[in-house]
């Protein structure tokens, strides 16, 4: 048989050297693939992106597309004056469009040189490409990132008819992959029909990087190495921003310090909101608890640190299904996480984490449960690791992809 030639679809590229569940997942899917039997392509919009021949057999560099981030770089970020949040704005929505137009004429171009369009995400920079290739008789499969992609947008985007557009185009493609239970349902209430939906995660874990510490000797030794206290250890990894909620985190540890229960939160991840994180660091002040917060920032260290922690929190109020949940059960530890999309997926709850209500109450309650019951802790980090390995690891999500991609296929008309 022929080998699968896929076009991944990534606007914000795709490597572990970028920030985010998109880029470093969709670099992480394909990184284990077999070249004998597979192909693979990456159309993107970031400049940055680095080469990675070891994954992609050719990258294509759609045109740029500007990122909030860059503008705030530019001195016109998010916490400026009305109209400079107003100017990035129309800034992000012309670099958008120049996109869309680029990517349609390339996709004119190549879309025969592939066999299915793998699309991260479900915003109008890979959803109106993916349709682009369908029209050209490309299968394609886009994958869900978080559950907002499919809130209704801005009053304005509304009104412009932009949110159902988006939607018909959603029905339009080949198969859709849901992340998570919540995300399937609210595909179905799109529309979507049911037989186009594929329940998957974006990407698996690497159940060889990421896997539990040998003992407590080797996890005080490796704590050192990373200039971390030798003490129970709370890690939260992701951006510090509003959405992901670990504000929630600095009263929750003052709790604990309450209880007479030793604690530190070790914060892995760039502050993409400078505001969020200073107020966080004002409210650590005043709850007394600043000395006992390891601010880790940006690190490629994560595995290592999974392994340093005793436990994971990720009070977050919309996600699809993090990877970093996924890599903590991985690493033999127990997450707490909030009741939104992907925590009954990840989570059996009791079993092998702690699932708290959406809004974040009972962070607390869960902490001190874990913390005062290291046995119960140590029970659910086995638990996880076990259904880790069972459902979540490379190779059984890509095989399962890459079924997927090979079914769209044969649904391709002849000479297509």
């Amino acid at each position: 048989m022929d080998k699968l030639n896929i076009l991944l679809w990534s606007s914000k590229g795709a490597s572990t050297a970028f920030y985010g569940g998109g880029p470093i997942a969709a670099f992480r899917l394909y990184q284990n693939r077999d070249p004998a039997t597979t192909r693979l392509a990456l159309a993107h919009g970031r400049a940055e992106q680095p080469p990675h021949p070891e994954v992609f057999d050719e990258q294509h560099f759609v045109t740029g597309l500007w990122r909030p981030a860059d503008f705030a770089r530019n001195g016109s970020g998010a916490g400026g004056a009305p109209h400079a949040a107003l100017l990035n704005d129309l800034r992000l929505v012309a670099a958008k469009a120049n996109f869309i137009a680029r990517a349609r004429g390339w996709l004119q171009q190549n879309a025969n040189r592939y066999d299915v369009f793998h699309g991260i995400g479900i915003h109008a920079d890979a959803l109106t490409p993916a349709v682009c290739a369908h029209a050209a008789g490309m299968p394609t499969v886009m994958t869900t990132l978080i559950e907002g992609e499919l809130n209704r947008p801005s009053r304005f985007a509304s009104l412009c008819g932009l949110y159902r557009r988006r939607m018909a185009e959603l029905r339009a493609v080949s198969a859709v992959v849901a992340i998570s239970s919540n995300i399937h349902r609210r595909l179905l209430e799109a529309g979507v029909h049911e037989d186009r939906i594929v329940d998957l995660p974006l990407a698996g874990v690497d159940t060889e990087l990421f896997q539990p510490i040998a003992n407590l000797e080797a996890r005080a030794a490796l704590r050192a190495e990373l200039g971390v206290a030798d003490r129970p250890t709370c890690l939260f990894a992701g951006t510090i921003q509003g959405r992901k909620r670990p504000h929630l985190l600095v009263p929750a540890l003052a709790e604990m310090r309450a209880r007479g229960l030793d604690l530190q939160l070790l914060l892995a991840g760039p502050e993409h909101d400078k505001g969020y994180a200073q107020r966080m660091r004002t409210e650590a002040e005043r709850l007394g608890v600043a000395e006992h917060i390891v601010w880790y920032g940006f690190t490629r260290r994560m595995s290592e640190l999974m392994r340093a922690a005793d436990l994971l929190a990720l009070p977050s109020e919309d996600e699809g299904m993090p990877g970093v949940v996924m890599e903590a059960m991985a690493s033999g530890i127990p997450c707490i996480y909030t009741d939104i999309s992907g925590a009954r997926d990840a989570i059996d709850d009791g079993v092998n984490g702690a699932i708290i209500p959406a809004d974040g109450s009972g962070l607390a309650d869960a902490l001190a449960g874990y913390l005062g019951e290291p046995a119960r802790m140590a029970a659910h980090g086995r638990a996880a690791r076990e259904k880790a390995e069972r459902q979540f690891s490379n190779r059984v999500v890509l095989e399962r992809y890459l079924r997927i991609f090979d079914n769209v296929r044969r649904l391709r008309p002849p000479g297509a």
